[in-house]
């Protein structure tokens, strides 16, 4: 195999690695692995906000689902992941790695 993969940035390099992961596949009927023998692609996002929306404010949605919807994430290349956590205006959550996370209700622009 010899891939030439030219890339603006750190994600640009990531989604072609993906998309190279994506042209070899596993035949469980005859055991074996298959891949493209011979391509070229030209490959680049035609809309800079590429994503989902997780509202979990509304509908339960259990841990390993999460984890699944972003690994997805990953192989469809989606770039943001807007997590709707709570409809309240109080956010009763901790955090130790960011304690004044949840000091302010909201934030101006310039903050």
């Amino acid at each position: 195999i010899m891939a030439k993969i030219t890339a603006e940035t750190y994600f640009g390099a990531r989604n072609a690695l993906e998309t190279l992961n994506q042209l070899i596949v596993f035949n469980d009927i005859r055991n074996e692995v298959q891949m493209v023998r011979d391509a070229y692609i030209v490959d680049g996002p035609v809309y800079p906000y590429r994503g989902i929306l997780l509202d979990t404010s509304r509908n339960f949605v259990d841990k390993a689902t999460i984890l699944r919807t972003i690994e997805a994430m990953g192989m469809s290349k989606l770039n943001t992941f807007h997590w709707h956590i709570t409809d309240s205006h109080s956010f009763p959550y901790t955090s130790k790695s960011w304690p004044g996370l949840t000091r302010y209700g909201a934030y101006s622009p310039s903050k």
